[in-house]
This record gives structure tokens, sequence and C-alpha cells, in this order.
């Protein structure tokens, strides 16, 4: 937080952009941006709910041991999306835009080289911390953790654009995640087992990645 003190406005140029909102305008932002804060796969882990319907115990157990290598990133998306949403919002209008680009730029730095680490080094890491029963576990991993770079990045845009004062955006972008798992999960499963699982979940993060950066990111002027 102290290294991104310096693309703070000076505390002068916040205040004489500074927005009053009413209360209605806060319970209207917050109810169309709650569904998107808690997370449904961060915090909710829903995903494992629909996918342990449908895998045996064996194969549930394997995609719980991909995830668990999944957490950073996202908890990496998480942490730079938290210090993106004040700063969006107190930028002054004209910056809002460069202030955006700016931390999703800054995700990127800070969550790709994690990710590449992690994939590389989970095919030793992986049996080294869970035993070597769970090596079938290692292409699951690698493939929820390119998913987990799109869930990162986009944790990072939804909080940047809730800095604007839109909180639908996440909401929507969240609904195109579920809709997309939960329409893929079932023949992804049935043919390529717990990957086709792993692939569901990373299929479903690049689509909502894509909404939140083409419709919304990319129509901030």
């Amino acid at each position: 937080r102290q290294g991104l003190g310096a693309w703070r406005p000076a505390p002068e140029v916040a205040q004489r952009h500074a927005v009053q909102s009413s209360v209605g305008d806060m319970l209207r932002f917050s109810r169309r941006s709650i569904f998107s804060a808690f997370g449904i796969i961060e915090h909710l882990q829903a995903d494992q709910l629909l996918v342990g319907l449908l895998l045996s115990a064996t194969q549930f157990g394997l995609y719980t041991a991909g995830t668990a290598f999944a957490n950073l990133p996202r908890f990496l998306g998480q942490s730079v999306g938290y210090v993106a949403y004040p700063e969006v919002s107190s930028a002054p209008g004209p910056l809002k835009r460069r202030t955006i680009v700016r931390f999703v730029l800054l995700g990127g730095l800070a969550i790709g080289p994690a990710v590449a680490l992690l994939v590389m080094a989970v095919p030793w890491l992986l049996p080294l911390l869970l035993g070597s029963s769970f090596r079938p576990a290692i292409p699951v991993a690698q493939i929820l953790l390119a998913g987990a770079l799109l869930q990162a990045l986009r944790r990072v845009a939804a909080e940047a654009i809730r800095g604007l004062g839109s909180g639908l955006s996440a909401t929507v972008a969240e609904g195109i995640f579920i809709a997309v798992f939960a329409g893929s999960l079932l023949p992804l499963t049935a043919a390529l087992g717990v990957e086709g699982a792993a692939l569901a979940s990373s299929l479903a993060s690049f689509a909502a990645a894509v909404a939140i950066f083409r419709f919304k990111v990319g129509m901030i002027q």
C-alpha cells in the first residue's frame, strides 16, 4: 500500500473532485455489488459443491488438491483489488481510466509470474506436500492455475470499476462465470473426468474476464 502511495492524488485534488452520495445511492450501489463482492469461488467455493456432485470421491479429492494451489493467485488479485477500489474512487475524473489501467497492469505483474512459477513447480511441489498418490492432480492444478490468473485479474478490474461507483458490472461478470461453469461442467466432466471439471472452471473464468474487460473497462473514457 505504501508503494502505491505515489499514485494517489494530492488531498486537495481529491477533495475538489469529491462526490456527495445520498443514503439511497449507497444502498443501490450495495445491492448491485454485494453478490459479486463475496466471490462465489473465492469465498463460497461453490465450484467444489457442484464438482462433488458429479465426480467420485477420489476424483473430487484430486480436484480439491488442485484448487489449493489456485488460491494464491486469487488472494493476490483480491489484495490488489482492495487497494485499487479506494484509489480509483479518489482519483480525479480524467485520471480514473489511467488509474484502472495501472492497477490492472500491476495485478498482471504481481500475479502472472507467481502463476508461472507455480505451474512449473507443481509437478514436484504437489507430490512433496500431499504425497505421491496425488500425482494425478498435477494437470488439474495447472489448468486451475490458468483459470485463477484470469479470475484474479477480473477481481482487480471489478474492484477498480467498483471505485467508479459501478457495482453491477462485477455482478454481471460473476453471473456469466456461474452460467458458463454450470453449463460446461457436465459435458466436460463426462468426457474428461476431473480434468474436465478444471477446464470448465478455467473456461468460465475466461468468459467472465472477457465480459468485464471488453464491455466495461473498454468503455471508460
